[in-house]
């Protein structure tokens, strides 16, 4: 959660002291449940608000951690020059006509179809990895729609097994839970504070054609979008 504020402080605020700490945790135990954090924000705080002279600057500037749901065990504190990592490589994957996603441009149009007035209805869209590898950065979504002006579009990312099945992550660690397993979670405790389940700040809403394009405060990697100005 808030974690566009941070990375866009990140990349905009032009200066040396600054550092980005990326935690595998719900907010308030990543900050209040874990000892180890806690001391290091009190430490910051010494250093900037009361003057103290701790060494603080000598803190590591990037640290990232990269979740693996399930009962895999997750990696925290993985040091890094930069953000973004020097080593991303960005791919751009296309929507094919049976639901997945290609690495190659799709050379016709098609459809893909839902009943949108079922308040369950939703489609499924799949991309499928032959290895292994980490999304540490944004993943975007761009949308086209010339001719519909009356319309919200809805993004969200998870993740499913090869099996598509939707996978789960701890949000807190299992010992805190006193479970052994997920499964072991009564459905009506199954909150995205105990669970994480997909990037909700992340997860995308456009409405057409209410808004559109901002390109004087937009980036390559963030779309900011602004209100078109109704009749008065």
């Amino acid at each position: 959660m808030h974690g566009i504020g941070a990375i866009r402080g990140w990349l905009e605020v032009n200066s040396p002291h600054k550092w980005l700490r990326w935690h595998p945790y719900q907010e308030s135990y990543g900050i209040w449940g874990n000892q180890e954090a806690r001391l290091e924000l009190v430490s910051f705080f010494d250093r900037y608000l009361k003057r103290i002279e701790n060494g603080w600057e000598s803190t590591t500037h990037v640290r990232m951690a990269i979740l693996k749901y399930g009962a895999t065990a997750l990696l925290e504190n993985l040091v890094y020059d930069d953000f973004p990592l020097p080593r991303t490589v960005y791919k751009k994957t296309y929507l094919t006509a049976n639901g997945g996603l290609t690495l190659d441009k799709v050379p016709q149009s098609s459809a893909i179809s839902y009943r949108s007035t079922d308040p369950k209805g939703y489609r499924e869209i799949h991309l499928w990895l032959h290895r292994a590898c980490a999304a540490s950065w944004y993943t975007k979504g761009k949308f086209v729609h010339n001719d519909l002006d009356d319309m919200d579009i809805f993004l969200n990312l998870s993740k499913t097994s090869a099996s598509v099945d939707q996978l789960l992550k701890l949000n807190i660690p299992r010992d805190n839970l006193h479970v052994s397993k997920i499964s072991e979670i009564p459905a009506d405790k199954r909150t995205e504070v105990i669970l994480y389940q997909c990037p909700q700040e992340y997860s995308g809403l456009q409405t057409a054609p209410s808004i559109h394009l901002a390109p004087y405060i937009s980036t390559a990697h963030f779309a900011v979008m602004r209100r078109k100005k109704g009749p008065t």
